[in-house]
């Protein structure tokens, strides 16, 4: 029978059949007894008989992007392909406009069946001491805290795997200095301890040194790097230009990063094992304490640099917010430019950024970080352990090294990271796919503008179905971009371009557009027009 009303909440059972179904994103699920039929309110008025073997070709899985959520728990979840993907927390579910009236409540146990977008069974993290957790207890991490919300969420409870190469101190490893060289020379590459800062192995080193025999078995890899590459003298120097202090931050954040991640993609070349680059966050605010930060730079700054006996707290905190401001901004851009570059289609690397606002920074009200107590002592609950281990490094390990948890995400810092994480994974399911026609757009020769009918569509990458949205223009050299059309619908519009007067040799820039959409990241629109550089 193939003409049942397969409606939201229609509710069935065949004519000689006690069991009861409930129909949710065009699927059925079983109410296993009278107690749970009741329990979620639902009348048995209601039932529809129908002949037997009439709900045999009804699906046992709902269609794309029905939301479910089993009775006495608060997970929900979004079908995609068959799959049902983890909605980590609210604030994803709002970014991918979705509404809460729309879930459905479905039996407990109804959704073991369906099996999970995301099977993690080992997470391998790359990177410095934010990737290795410096601070923090093992199960603290934020790569354990990813794994344990994959087990519950995705793997009914089978165990989660977590391999961790990541250590303090370690740079991406393509702009060594002197030192550093000197210091593999003298100690090798050879790590000592995860809480001890030491450049080696590098993160280029740690990729480089996995098991050839197991990258298969990898299907998620957490990873990050460039702040030590720009170097904690720089950062909390009261001298360093923000100009300088940019220019070094995209060397490394994002030349350095993009070459790292186009030797992460090609060693670990399985489509299924899925990259995560995480952001940094402002250690220094406006809402850091200024008595507890005078603590900080008294007994702790001068282990890293050299500070003017002259220097004025409150003149240097607003340099620290200016300093860790610029490199927070430009750091996380340029690790998405190499992340968007490294990976074009957004198949397999992915950028999560952690919420921190002014309130998380060190000494803040509501911190995300470790700092010391007003006794000088690092609070963390390593620091005993890692004291212990800054000794037995001996001169591999530098002046700091039992302070060395200080800026670094706390329990509360490392939640953030790993909801960051969990969030991205799922948010990567709904994309869209923009397409313009007619492509290319072309100037004549020397013509200024050209204007076009053209068409900009917009589709979701899983569904192929249309998504309504607005193509935003910029035109050269103007200010903010204008709304102009919306998407999938035909519309004419004047291009321009513009000379641009440059030292080293004029460039021509041109029209930038951009689709916005509810519940998708805004992809930006290629019209075919060459690049300027």
């Amino acid at each position: 029978m193939n003409d049942l009303d397969l409606s939201d909440g229609i509710l069935y059972r065949e004519n000689s059949r006690p069991e009861v179904y409930v129909i949710y994103g065009r699927a059925k699920f079983w109410i296993p007894n009278p107690d749970v039929f009741n329990a979620m309110g639902f009348s048995w008025s209601s039932v529809r008989v129908v002949p037997d073997g009439s709900l045999a070709n009804i699906s046992t899985i709902p269609i794309y992007y029905t939301l479910l959520r089993e009775y006495s728990k608060p997970e929900v979840y979004v079908m995609i392909g068959g799959k049902k993907a983890w909605i980590p927390d609210p604030n994803t579910f709002a970014a991918m406009d979705f509404s809460w009236s729309s879930v459905r409540v479905v039996p407990d146990g109804s959704l073991k069946a369906i099996p999970s977008k995301f099977q993690i069974q080992l997470i391998v993290t790359f990177g410095d001491s934010i990737v290795w957790g410096q601070g923090l207890n093992q199960d603290q991490k934020f790569s354990s805290l990813v794994a344990s919300a994959m087990e519950n969420s995705y793997n009914g409870g089978s165990p989660v795997a977590t391999e961790i190469y990541a250590h303090s101190g370690a740079k991406i490893g393509y702009n060594l200095t002197d030192a550093d060289k000197d210091a593999e020379i003298k100690f090798g590459d050879t790590p000592t301890f995860g809480e001890v800062p030491t450049t080696f192995p590098t993160i280029v080193q740690q990729v480089e040194s996995y098991p050839a025999n197991k990258i298969d078995d990898v299907d998620l890899i957490l990873l990050n790097g460039g702040i030590n590459d720009v170097g904690l003298d720089m950062l909390l120097s009261p001298n360093v230009s923000l100009t300088e202090l940019a220019q070094k931050t995209k060397e490394m954040c994002y030349d350095s990063m993009k070459k790292l991640l186009e030797l992460t993609i090609q060693k670990f070349s399985n489509p299924k094992t899925l990259i995560v680059v995480t952001g940094y966050y402002r250690i220094v605010t406006p809402e850091t304490n200024l008595d507890y930060l005078k603590l900080l730079v008294n007994a702790v700054v001068p282990l890293y640099i050299a500070l003017p006996a002259d220097l004025a707290i409150d003149a240097y905190k607003n340099k620290l917010v200016d300093n860790f401001g610029t490199f927070e901004q430009t750091a996380n851009g340029y690790i998405l430019g190499a992340v968007d570059e490294a990976d074009p289609n957004g198949q397999r690397v992915f950028f999560a950024k952690p919420t921190f606002n002014d309130s998380n920074a060190i000494f803040a009200p509501n911190t995300f970080l470790f700092g010391i107590s007003t006794s000088l002592q690092p609070e963390d609950p390593m620091s005993s352990i890692r004291s212990q281990q800054c000794e037995q490094a001996g001169d591999r390990a530098p002046p700091n090294c039992p302070f060395v948890s200080m800026g670094h995400p706390n329990t509360s810092g490392a939640a953030s990271y790993a909801q960051a994480i969990t969030s991205v994974l799922v948010k990567s399911c709904f994309k869209l796919l923009v397409h313009v026609q007619p492509y290319p757009i072309v100037f004549k020769a020397g013509s200024r503008t050209v204007t076009v009918s053209l068409t900009v569509s917009a589709e979701d990458s899983q569904t192929h179905a249309p998504v309504a949205g607005r193509v935003i223009m910029k035109e050269p050299l103007a200010g903010p971009g204008k709304d102009v059309a919306s998407t999938n619908t035909p519309f004419t519009y004047k291009f321009e371009n513009a000379v641009v007067k440059k030292p080293d040799g004029s460039i021509v820039v041109y029209t930038t557009g951009k689709v916005s959409a509810a519940g998708y990241d805004g992809v930006d629109i290629d019209f075919g027009f060459p690049s300027p550089e």
